[in-house]
């Protein structure tokens, strides 16, 4: 998975030149941009749709956000 800090992002670009892109998020419909930007723990998947019609989906990319430490003086 790809693990980071709460407060931090990951930036996930995929291929370009398909028509049509899908994002899902533990299965629920996050966005139709081509790029995605997250910070909340989850299992990503991208569906892609080109041209002709034909579609593939991506295997889920798992997020891991860790608790921020909280330093105080």
């Amino acid at each position: 998975p790809t693990t980071f800090c709460g407060g931090e992002s990951v930036t996930f670009t995929p291929q370009s030149g398909y028509n049509v892109y899908t994002w899902t998020r533990n299965g629920f419909f996050l966005s139709n941009t081509s790029e995605i930007t997250v910070s909340t723990a989850g299992t990503y998947v991208l569906s892609v749709q080109d041209a002709n019609g034909c579609s593939a989906t991506s295997a889920g990319v798992g997020v891991v956000v860790n608790p921020a430490p909280n330093a105080s003086v």
